[in-house]
């Protein structure tokens, strides 16, 4: 859902809006990549409405099926680097856009001039 929130709002040229969901989009992969690396040990809780004795875990079928699950811990560790890196990437493109900006603009209407004048809208950005 972040990432095509994400895209809605670069499409509408939100660029505050688009910069936070793209790094939420980047943060949830912390979490899927703690359920990943847990495919073989399956120690974490699992939310169920049968009995969860007779409950597979969908990370743990999916690695098997694909022949992976002995490298789980690896894959889930790829994935949370990447997530790193990703909301590191956001944050740094976003304080460089600032920089080049002239310092952040908070709350300044109409700094996308191809939306027209007459749009009551709040962004970040710049007409450098």
């Amino acid at each position: 859902m972040p990432l095509l929130l994400a895209a809605y709002f670069f499409r509408r040229r939100q660029p505050a809006a688009f910069t936070f969901c793209l790094f939420f989009f980047f943060e949830n992969w912390l979490y899927t990549a703690t359920y990943m690396a847990d495919a073989r040990a399956m120690v974490l809780p699992l939310v169920t409405t049968g009995d969860p004795d007779f409950v597979e875990h969908d990370r743990t079928t999916i690695f098997s099926n694909l022949g992976l699950l002995r490298y789980d811990t690896a894959i889930g560790g790829v994935v949370r680097g990447l997530g790193w890196v990703g909301m590191r990437a956001v944050w740094f493109g976003s304080a460089s856009e600032a920089h080049r900006c002239g310092g952040l603009l908070w709350a300044t209407p109409g700094t996308w001039p191809s939306l027209g004048a007459d749009k009551n809208y709040l962004s970040i950005g710049c007409n450098v």
